[in-house]
């Protein structure tokens, strides 16, 4: 190759030996870049060979699936605070999950409880007395057919306040005032003038009939000559 390229460098033309020295050239060039075009199109094998290469990752397949979900859209059995809005994502608690909400005893169940709280007629007594204004209405007869039967005279300003309580049930006044008159007079007499005062009670007017048989006259609304003649009454029987 040398001696031909000596002979032709040798025999040739000045000019011709400067042609075939550009063309040389070229030509070096141009397998140099396409030699260099074929290298970078290539594509390297993963390491471990075609089959026995580790799976990518789910996050390198699809990138979408790396980003941070809004805790909002996350599906969740946490169950939402009362009165929250719940959001598409998020799951109710089903029926079955829920607790239980505990309803108040009625008014009966209520008066059972409190006879069956002590075996002590006393304690039994003042814990009716006590949650007596926590019944409804409609429940007072019922407490109070109960409780007169715990109730003796020398106890009897319990049962006396309820009777003159504007919010005790007519029934439930009735049924008091009946007992009233089954007690002895240091009770009866000076809870009739109580009931008799009480001119919008529903057992006024009968209480200043009784009042005034008993006592042997009748002092219209001196109040004070009632309480004077009862006074001077419960003195004579002790």
């Amino acid at each position: 190759m040398r001696i031909l390229q000596h002979t032709l460098t040798s025999n040739l033309p000045f000019a011709m030996k400067r042609a075939l020295i550009a063309l040389g050239i070229v030509a070096a060039l141009a397998v140099a870049l396409w030699l260099g075009f074929q290298a970078g199109d290539s594509t390297p094998e993963p390491a471990g060979g075609a089959l026995g290469a580790a799976p990518m990752s789910r996050t390198a397949v699809d990138p979408m699936l790396s980003r941070d979900v809004p805790r909002s859209s996350r599906v969740t059995n946490e169950a939402p605070a009362p009165g929250a809005a719940i959001s598409p994502g998020i799951i109710p608690p089903s029926p079955g999950e829920l607790m239980p909400v505990a309803t108040p005893p009625s008014g009966p169940e209520l008066v059972h409880q409190w006879l069956s709280s002590s075996t002590d007629i006393p304690t039994i007594a003042n814990t009716m007395l006590k949650g007596f204004p926590s019944l409804e209405a409609k429940d007072h007869l019922h407490a109070v057919g109960n409780l007169v039967a715990l109730v003796s005279d020398d106890r009897f300003a319990g049962l006396k306040r309820l009777l003159l309580d504007p919010k005790t049930s007519l029934e439930a006044k009735e049924f008091l005032f009946r007992d009233a008159l089954s007690r002895g007079d240091l009770v009866k007499l000076p809870l009739l003038l109580a009931v008799m005062q009480q001119r919008d009670h529903p057992s006024a007017n009968e209480a200043h009939d009784v009042l005034k048989q008993q006592l042997g006259a009748d002092f219209g609304a001196n109040y004070g000559q009632w309480q004077a003649k009862i006074t001077e009454v419960l003195r004579a029987q002790q």
